[in-house]
């Protein structure tokens, strides 16, 4: 199931999240499990387009050493003000929309994409762009019944329907997980997915 909602669009230059993902117990499992389905596929170089903290690919880092990595944000205080210093990794900090970083990509190893599709008016476009610059894939949204509290969010899906999603793009899913906490807004979850 993919549901198109019907949420006006979201400014997230001068509506960026001011926390990082690793201090909120809430957000850890996700954070932990999608940093364990990038490190799986043991990439080198890293490009996360909508990085956020940047902490799925820090989190990779601590598993499977990590070259390099392209951390992009649209918003220039997420860049500036959360996106570690020094990482322990080569950095290429970038302030442009996911889609423009990626274009500009050669070829990377992984690509992230996580708590980001769903935000996106054309997910499928950016999957199948993915898809020519990396070997490995990293994706993670909400599991929801069709129905989604989240204001920013153009899609909801469940995991059925975002698998779909990525193989139609030409992904091959090889693992995929489940990361619950007790009492967050979305009960269901959220799904983390790791392809080729």
């Amino acid at each position: 199931m993919r549901v198109r909602l019907e949420n006006p669009p979201w400014d997230y230059v001068n509506h960026w999240r001011d926390h990082r993902w690793d201090a909120n117990w809430i957000e850890r499992p996700r954070l932990w499990t999608s940093a364990t389905a990038l490190a799986l596929g043991a990439p080198e170089t890293v490009c996360d387009p909508a990085c956020g903290d940047a902490s799925v690919v820090t989190a990779a880092h601590a598993l499977s050493p990590i070259k390099r990595a392209i951390l992009g944000d649209i918003s220039p205080d997420t860049v500036a003000k959360l996106v570690p210093l020094d990482p322990g990794f080569e950095v290429d900090r970038r302030v442009a929309d996911a889609s423009k970083t990626l274009r500009s990509l050669d070829h990377v190893d992984a690509i992230v994409l996580t708590e980001f599709l769903e935000h996106i008016i054309d997910p499928d476009a950016v999957l199948r762009l993915a898809r020519q610059k990396a070997r490995w894939l990293v994706a993670s949204s909400p599991i929801t019944d069709g129905r989604d509290h989240t204001k920013q969010h153009y899609w909801a899906f469940d995991m059925e329907g975002y698998r779909e999603m990525l193989e139609e793009a030409g992904w091959k899913p090889k693992a995929w997980f489940t990361a619950n906490c007790e009492a967050h807004p979305y009960g269901l979850g959220f799904q983390v997915w790791a392809a080729e």
